[in-house]
């Protein structure tokens, strides 16, 4: 991870002292910040974001993992989930077909609680509808 606080400041058209003066530091510490020497605190981090009109996170320089189809399907079945049900033991249980408690106090297995057979987009899909259905309950 790099910081990207120059590349922000130049893109806003300010100097280190335009920056420096709104964050009330000296244009040395905004340098310090820019090469690294000086570690990017949370205070750093919200100091600057306020003057520079920014998300603080855009100051740092993530490596985003690429996500198979799959991946993406499961994180939309997990967010679509009532916060209740967003535990990892529940979604191992939907997956391999474990038993799992539901709200009611009843205990099913995933294949009872979701239509889990066919092509993997129909399982998601079903998965996605019981989801969206438990929601509207």
């Amino acid at each position: 991870m790099t910081a990207q606080i120059r590349q922000i400041r130049k893109a806003k058209s300010l100097t280190l002292q335009d920056l420096a003066k709104l964050v009330g530091t000296t244009p040395q510490s905004i340098h310090r910040l820019e090469v690294g020497e000086t570690s990017l605190t949370t205070e750093w981090a919200e100091r600057l974001a306020k003057a520079l009109d920014c998300n603080p996170i855009e100051f740092v320089d993530w490596e985003y993992p690429e996500y198979e189809q799959w991946e993406l399907d499961l994180i939309k079945v997990f967010r679509a989930l009532p916060p209740e049900m967003r535990y990892v033991s529940m979604l191992e249980a939907i997956f391999s077909g474990m038993h799992v408690s539901v709200v009611e106090g009843k205990t099913e297995t995933a294949n009872e609680l979701f239509d889990l057979s066919g092509t993997y987009s129909e399982v998601v899909q079903s998965l996605l509808k019981a989801t969206q259905d438990a929601k509207t309950k």
